[in-house]
């Protein structure tokens, strides 16, 4: 097939699964949330050999719906409720699209211009939509920010630049035992010891946040045992109940004692796009590193996690690399591979330039806002349950309750509530107790979904004290 046939092909292919994409998110709200598949099934579906020969698109377009579809829990769903958003837009896809469609590997800048050029330029109208400290963005001169898979890898290339920056053996990085599992994951990874760091109740929200006072004493006592304080890790919306660190009290230790501090905002900074949440992150020109999601709740597509770094010299001590074989860099040309694990790289920062596009900042925030103001009418209609308490204030779109003195009660809904099909919950625990957790994921979650979502707890409820 001469290329010419094969682009008029797929041109009428690539327009009806347009319509078909367009079609699956028409019709979300009719569909059950989540997948009712059994492993294995798929393999049966599809068969355990690959097909010799191309099989009619008709035939592939109807397996699209009864297998792929089909077999997915739906993110995008108004009525998913559970982790935290996964979220994509129109204009995500869109830019996805041009993405594969130029497909360049994008490790240096001569490869492709426009890869390197448009993720600076992003990160720094992300930097400066979020009111971000002026050093991390890259007209600075100083810092920088660079696009990477998630908070995972952020954590880890942060901690790479943490461990660099720091002289000395037995290095120690530390972190809430609130905080999400991966910054134990990537200290492991570099073989530094991860010390988990006392969390206590905020005497503002009640919600548990890093023990400053233990964190120090931690650093002292390390420090007479020979040990090397690195990092400490600071977080901004924890997993289980979006929970706050102190940040600048943090923040004035890792001065005094000279440790580099990252911020962890992996859901909640993308709130710092509106600008009354930004005194919650209060602290933020102490930091040496700062990531967030915006395949979490700015929808840009998964995945696309920002990571702002004020010292990137100490990412590229350790990241930076090079062959014979390359064509070699010019004084001006920045080669991002020096800042990130992989050489290669996506072109990740289409996504964000059709979305602020199409969106505006405005619009970005009118989202976020919304979010917010459903998951506080959640919590006014859970007032009408009078065996349910709400734990924390609701400051983002996540809402923690349980019932009323009733720990194993709560674990008994919360095996009720993750058995159905038709909304998605999840749960967690703080400090042993088991908590419920509501969140506002979807871009298409309206009050209706809301009073959904209030009705289902009722019913599992009701099962729960009829056992």
């Amino acid at each position: 097939m001469s290329a010419g046939s094969k682009i008029r092909l797929y041109r009428e292919r690539l327009h009806e699964l347009v319509d078909l994409i367009c079609d699956y998110m028409e019709t979300l709200p009719s569909r059950p949330a989540k997948a009712s598949i059994k492993p294995g099934d798929v393999r049966t579906a599809l068969g355990s050999q690959p097909p010799a020969q191309a099989i009619p698109w008709d035939t592939l377009k109807a397996q699209l719906e009864s297998v792929v579809f089909t077999g997915a829990n739906h993110w995008q769903h108004p009525r998913n409720h559970g982790y935290f958003p996964c979220s994509t837009s129109f204009p995500a896809i869109m830019g996805e699209m041009i993405s594969k469609a130029i497909n360049n590997p994008g490790f240096a800048w001569h490869v492709s211009p426009i890869n390197t050029e448009l993720e600076i330029l992003m990160c720094d109208w992300v930097a400066e939509a979020l009111g971000l400290p002026d050093f991390y963005k890259h007209v600075s001169r100083l810092g920088g920010g660079l696009s990477h898979t998630t908070a995972s890898e952020s954590c880890l290339v942060a901690l790479i630049g943490a461990r660099n920056k720091a002289k000395g053996e037995r290095m120690v990085v530390y972190a809430s035992e609130q905080a999400h599992f991966s910054t134990q994951k990537a200290a492991k990874i570099l073989q530094i010891e991860h010390r988990s760091v006392p969390s206590l109740a905020c005497p503002v929200t009640g919600n548990y946040i890093m023990d400053v006072s233990q964190l120090a004493a931690m650093i002292t006592a390390d420090r007479a045992m020979g040990k090397t304080p690195a990092m400490v890790i600071a977080t901004f919306g924890t997993t289980a109940s979006c929970a706050i660190d102190p940040i600048r009290a943090i923040g004035e230790i890792t001065q005094r004692e000279g440790l580099w501090l990252h911020v962890d905002a992996a859901y909640a900074g993308s709130a710092l796009i509106c600008p009354e949440f930004r005194p919650l992150v209060d602290g933020l020109e102490l930091t040496d590193s700062f990531n967030f999601n915006g395949h979490k709740w700015l929808l840009t597509g998964f995945n696309n996690s920002l990571l702002y770094v004020k010292e990137p010299e100490y990412l590229s001590r350790s990241l930076a690399a090079s062959g014979t074989y390359l064509v070699p860099s010019k004084q001006e040309e920045i080669d991002l591979m020096a800042w990130q694990i992989p050489l290669g790289r996506d072109f990740r920062s289409i996504r964000w330039w059709m979305l602020l596009n199409q969106y505006g900042v405005e619009g970005l925030q009118a989202h976020i806002r919304k979010h917010v103001a459903l998951a506080r009418l959640f919590t006014e209609r859970l007032a009408s349950i009078p065996a349910l308490e709400v734990l924390f204030p609701v400051q983002f779109g996540l809402v923690c309750f349980s019932l009323k003195g009733d720990d194993q009660g709560t674990r008994r809904l919360a095996l009720q509530l993750q058995d159905r099909k038709d909304t998605i919950f999840t749960s967690g625990e703080v400090k042993g107790r088991k908590i419920l957790r509501f969140i506002v994921c979807s871009e298409y979650c309206e009050e209706s979904h809301i009073d959904q979502a209030v009705q289902v707890v009722r019913e599992e409820l009701q099962a729960v004290k009829a056992d």
